[in-house]
């Protein structure tokens, strides 16, 4: 092994599964062999298809055999995940259809981080039942958001989280309109928003979904709208108006004894 071979123990002790795949094209071939085995001690299936152009560009058939044997362990290692994760999965589906709305609304959004699309017609025929409560609906939508597979109207919830104030506002507006009840606190987030256009169009949303939830919302916002009116009024009058131009406090006072200049 030459002087300037990585050390593969320390790639190997830091979890670094990049510098050892990167070591598998080093000219040195017991370098090569001691990062296939250093990788696949560490389970790293992301580097599978570095190992498979290793093997295909190895000449020295010793090293080629690690490469090998490294790979299928990997390969092993990976179709062990993807059985467990479909035995979660399939565990997960079955509890979307628990009479417990709690136990639903886990099971859903445990969907969403594992990322596999299979359970994607489960969530979508839970986001379609409208005897579901609308919190379990809206961990539904979210879930499939999350999968990259929402149904149209699902997409107007990600698009309460525009950039685009617009678009914020024209979202708010078609849940409105659909009286999607399951999106009320979503939309109650937007009544915050930064742009007032955005938030009158959530309050009118609201009032149109009509739900107790919607209008425990909105009696809510109004209280806070209200305290924040009566501690406006509370402020002195003479710290409102230091608050009003704190410009002011930069300017020099000017006496009475001053002069103006002349000319």
């Amino acid at each position: 092994m030459n002087d300037r071979s990585p050390i593969i123990w320390q790639l190997q002790a830091q979890g670094d599964s990049k510098g050892l795949t990167h070591a598998l094209q080093n000219p040195d071939a017991e370098t090569r062999k001691r990062a296939a085995a250093a990788l696949r001690i560490l389970g790293a299936v992301e580097s599978i298809p570095a190992l498979r152009r290793a093997i295909e560009a190895e000449l020295d058939d010793e090293t080629r055999a690690h490469l090998e044997l490294a790979l299928a362990a990997l390969q092993h290692d990976q179709q062990q995940a993807r059985t467990e994760q479909a035995r979660h999965t399939r565990q997960l589906v079955a509890q979307l259809k628990s009479s417990d709305p709690a136990v639903v609304i886990k099971a859903a959004h445990a969907l969403g981080r594992l990322s596999d699309k299979t359970a994607v017609e489960a969530l979508i025929l839970i986001f379609n039942d409208a005897a579901m409560p609308p919190q379990v609906r809206l961990t539904a939508a979210e879930a499939l958001i999350e999968l990259q597979s929402p149904p149209a109207v699902v997409t107007l919830l990600a698009a309460l989280k525009s950039d685009s104030w617009q678009t914020r506002r024209n979202a708010a507006a078609i849940l409105g309109q659909l009286q999607a009840d399951w999106a009320v606190a979503r939309l109650a987030d937007r009544l915050q928003d930064e742009h007032p256009q955005v938030q009158r169009t959530a309050r009118a949303a609201l009032k149109r979904i009509g739900t107790p939830q919607a209008i425990r919302v909105l009696e809510a916002f109004a209280r806070q709208q209200a305290r924040r009116k009566r501690k406006a009024a509370a402020v002195p009058p003479d710290q409102a108006k230091t608050q009003e131009s704190p410009a002011l406090k930069s300017i020099p006072e000017t006496s009475e004894t001053d002069t103006p200049p002349s000319g």
